[in-house]
């Protein structure tokens, strides 16, 4: 019986995810530095003018986005690295072969080499936004996590 292995899929959109969340994070932050280098500020018209007031909209939320986005990374890299090996240190091999042979069950690690290398690319890519965007957050103002807006 084959089981097929979704930790790979799983990581890739955990990975997306937690780039996502750490650029809302910073985009109250960083938004503004981008629309006044391009020349465009909250009272040019149009959709870019409305875009750039909007961002101010989002900060109060950029720590949940943050916390959002330390949750995937971690998950992303629970997905990738632990959870392949947890079946191979709860399973023997005398369960796998059971014919007495020794050749047990046949590995498609062809197939799965390809996707486990994107998964592994996407995760990395997710992490340096990650480290990039805390670095600029604390760079920008001195912290990562702004004060909490009062409830």
């Amino acid at each position: 019986m084959k089981v097929k292995d979704k930790s790979n899929e799983t990581s890739i959109a955990t990975s997306g995810s937690a780039a996502l969340f750490a650029i809302l994070g910073g985009v109250c932050c960083w938004g503004p530095l981008l629309f006044s280098v391009i020349g465009i500020g909250a009272s040019t018209g149009g959709v870019l003018g409305s875009t750039a007031s909007f961002l101010g909209i989002i900060a109060p939320y950029r720590n949940y986005f943050l916390i959002l986005n330390i949750i995937g990374v971690l998950l992303s890299f629970y997905f990738l690295y632990i959870m392949p090996i947890m079946p191979n240190m709860l399973l023997k091999q005398s369960a796998l072969d059971t014919d007495g042979s020794g050749a047990g069950e046949t590995c498609d690690c062809e197939a799965k080499s390809s996707s486990l290398n994107l998964s592994k690319l996407i995760f990395f890519l997710s992490l340096m936004v990650t480290v990039g965007m805390f670095a600029y957050l604390y760079a920008d103002t001195g912290q990562i996590f702004m004060a909490w807006p009062p409830v």
